[in-house]
């Protein structure tokens, strides 16, 4: 009778608190779909009550796919989260800073034989031009950021640096649709699983840091343009100064993203022979011899005007954002965008115009990348001397498709910035290389 009449007064005290919680829960989601400031703006219902739409698609490195499939659902402007809207329309970037670093030039060269070098040495063999590609690209942006040689194209002790990259990207970038993880730091917490190979990486970031700080050499480089401006204190950790995170942000975004250019021109240039053969005989007949953001209005932003993006006034508190892989992909600036033609951007098609405003691989604002003409410097250099010593294919059998979209793109995944598998090519040295490295 005593356990009867405590199950009945659970239930009395718990039906009202279930009841409660549901009606709390209905009223959430009531706002967010109907009341919400921006209630109006199309997209998937889940992204609509949850940042969760866009941390799974993060997690499957797949959300620039699914924006793009978005946007063809719903149109120009989505909802893809409770305070997110992403656009698909050139009016809503804005111009990218440039600047020359020709003086770079030796360095990058330099690196670019070594992987020459490499690339021979594989006695035709298939190669994983992610490998070779990442390599090269944390080399050469080890040595333009802190003079530090990292050796990763020719011995194994740093190479691990170029992987960890990878995976910190991709949490980075599930971190960055869930919002409330980097304003409350959950991410402090959720970092300790990979607290040794985060130490590790970081470790090595102070010690390229350190050893650049203790030099005396004058040589141009990152930190000479910035040691002025960024002094550590007496006694500071260098892991709470501002050289710290511009050295972070340097060695990722002059890295990763410009090796995953070097692989994707290979790429279509491997699997379309037309072009290729343009592309080879355009250089060895020329020559001698032989690179999605989230923005915010400020919450201590004083301006009463209105934000207004694309036409549209957006509540204060909204994330805004312009996916890069989308509006790349839109044929209402890009003509059969699926489609590799090279020829796009020399005048011979019908363009919008001589370079389309959505052409933002650097990206654009104060988040537009100052090196853009280091990694056009560093593409072009790998481009043509790639071209002028050697020959070169996709590799026979199932390797060769390696990283083949079934769009017939170069498959990359979504990790903040990006990453991919592939391509595996082979390559056949010409009279030229035997010529210019006859030791090799």
């Amino acid at each position: 009778m005593a356990h009867l009449a405590h199950s009945l007064y659970s239930a009395a005290v718990a039906y009202p608190i279930s009841a409660v919680v549901v009606t709390i829960g209905l009223l959430l989601l009531s706002f967010q779909i109907v009341f919400h400031p921006l209630r109006r703006y199309p997209g998937p219902l889940v992204a609509k009550l949850t940042n969760g739409y866009g941390a799974f698609y993060a997690l499957k490195r797949s959300l620039h796919l699914q924006t793009f499939e978005d946007h063809k659902r719903y149109g120009p402007i989505v909802r893809h989260g409770p305070n997110k809207l992403v656009f698909n329309t050139a009016t809503a970037l804005k111009p990218v800073s440039e600047r020359s670093m020709k003086a770079f030039e030796p360095i990058v060269i330099e690196q670019i034989d070594i992987f020459l070098k490499q690339i021979a040495a594989c006695q035709g063999s298939p190669i994983d031009m992610k490998d070779k590609c990442n390599y090269l690209g944390m080399d050469i942006v080890g040595l333009l950021s802190f003079g530090f040689a990292l050796h990763c194209q020719t011995e194994q002790k740093h190479r691990f640096f170029a992987d960890h990259m990878g995976v910190s990207n991709r949490r980075l970038n599930t971190y960055m649709q869930i919002p409330f993880i980097p304003r409350y730091r959950v991410q402090t917490l959720i970092n300790l699983i990979w607290y040794k190979a985060k130490e590790r990486a970081y470790r090595l970031i102070e010690h390229m840091v350190k050893s650049r700080m203790q030099s005396q050499d004058a040589r141009h480089d990152f930190y000479s343009f910035v040691a002025d401006g960024l002094k550590t204190a007496e006694g500071q950790s260098l892991r709470v100064n501002d050289l710290w995170m511009e050295a972070i942000l340097f060695i990722v975004a002059g890295g990763d993203t410009t090796s995953t250019a070097m692989a994707a021109t290979f790429f279509y240039l491997a699997h379309h022979p037309d072009y290729y053969t343009k592309a080879a005989d355009e250089v060895r007949s020329l020559f001698k011899s032989g690179s999605t953001l989230w923005r915010q209005q400020a919450a201590d932003d004083t301006d009463m005007s209105l934000f207004i993006v694309d036409g549209c006034v957006i509540p204060r508190g909204t994330y805004i954002g312009v996916n890069t892989y989308a509006i790349q992909h839109n044929e209402d600036y890009f003509p059969d965008p699926f489609k590799y033609d090279p020829e796009r951007w020399m005048g011979s098609k019908k363009m919008k115009g001589p370079l389309p405003e959505p052409l933002v691989a650097f990206s654009t604002g104060s988040r537009g990348c100052p090196g853009k003409a280091m990694a056009y410097m560093e593409l072009s250099l790998l481009l043509a001397k790639s071209l002028w010593y050697f020959d070169f294919k996709p590799s026979p059998g199932d390797l060769g498709q390696v990283g083949l979209d079934k769009t017939g793109e170069f498959r990359i995944h979504d990790v903040y910035i990006s990453t991919h598998d592939g391509p595996w090519l082979s390559f056949t040295p010409r009279k030229s290389f035997l010529e210019d490295f006859p030791n090799q």
